[in-house]
């Protein structure tokens, strides 16, 4: 369609294009809600000067005294009822608008002042009245409730497959500790934290993935069962060698590490705390003056 016939059918419809810009077309509409009547315009525009990607009129409703009084203008409700009559309107007359592709979805969700339910007009906004709003509430938490029990199902399967479980009671073991928070355990059931127990420390380690509770039973337990599988050798140590010698000072026997030199006096830590507290020395107290006394003794002393 062209700009013309589009031109044409705009003024068919009641609207008036605007004296100092051009291709902008307006329709002052007027609705009475509680006894008081709103002044709304509606504007729709065709300058492609100023919006080079569009080819379709963009639309919306405007209350002059929205910015005058704030919350006192039009409600929302009454503004997106005349933006939804004027777009049908327009749909009905041929002319395409920006809503046009997703005309009847945009229609779905405007809160108009109509129950999308049961159409009942409750002159208010929201998309239900109040009886048919409870009723969706039910309605979206029962598919709620669907929608949770389909995605525990998933992660159920998904979990089973990668996360590994206790070679003993089965329970599933994971290294993250947000898995083992309560509000997960409802979807992979019991969760426990894993825990590589070593059958042998050697080379090479030999470990198996356990629970805490199991680990406990093999190491501190009486059951055959479980002790069967302790370790075969001891766990390795990784402390420093040392060795004894006296003190330089004292004569008290003290430990060092195994490469500290021989002939070399060591003292022991007694000996070196006293030495530390006889080497502190105590600061004198410098006696400040002020400006003006400094300027005194000054004076004073060239006398």
């Amino acid at each position: 369609m062209s700009l013309r016939e589009k031109n044409k059918k705009l003024r068919l419809l009641g609207f008036v294009e605007a004296k100092k810009k051009q291709f902008l077309f307006l329709k002052t509409l007027r609705q009475t809600h509680n006894d008081r009547e709103y002044k709304i315009i509606f504007f729709a525009d065709l300058r492609a000067k100023n919006y080079p990607y569009r080819t379709l009129p963009f639309c919306w409703a405007y209350d002059p005294l929205t910015e005058e009084l704030g919350s006192k203008g039009a409600p929302d409700w009454i503004l997106n009822r005349i933006e939804r009559t004027m777009l049908m309107e327009m749909e009905e007359a041929g002319i395409e608008t920006d809503e046009h592709d997703y005309f009847s979805e945009y229609l779905a969700a405007i809160e108009d002042g109509f129950c999308k339910k049961c159409r009942l007009d409750f002159k208010d906004n929201g998309l239900h009245c109040v009886d048919c709003a409870i009723d969706v509430k039910k309605e979206n938490a029962e598919k709620a409730k669907k929608r949770l029990e389909k995605e525990i199902v998933t992660l159920r399967v998904m979990y089973e497959a990668l996360i590994p479980s206790c070679q003993f009671c089965n329970v599933k073991l994971t290294d993250k500790s947000w898995l083992m928070n309560k509000f997960r355990e409802h979807e992979i059931g019991p969760i426990s934290e894993m825990i590589p127990h070593h059958i042998r420390y050697g080379t090479p380690e030999i470990t198996m993935t356990v629970c805490r509770s199991c680990h406990a039973k093999i190491e501190l337990g009486s059951d055959p069962a479980y002790t069967k599988y302790r370790a075969i050798d001891k766990r390795p140590t990784n402390r420093r060698k040392t060795k004894d010698v006296r003190c330089g000072t004292c004569g008290k026997r003290c430990r060092v590490e195994l490469d500290f030199p021989k002939g070399e006096l060591h003292n022991c830590y007694t000996c070196r705390r006293k030495k530390n507290t006889q080497m502190k020395t105590v600061k004198r107290k410098t006696r400040s003056y002020s400006s003006r006394t400094a300027w005194a003794v000054r004076a004073f002393r060239a006398k």
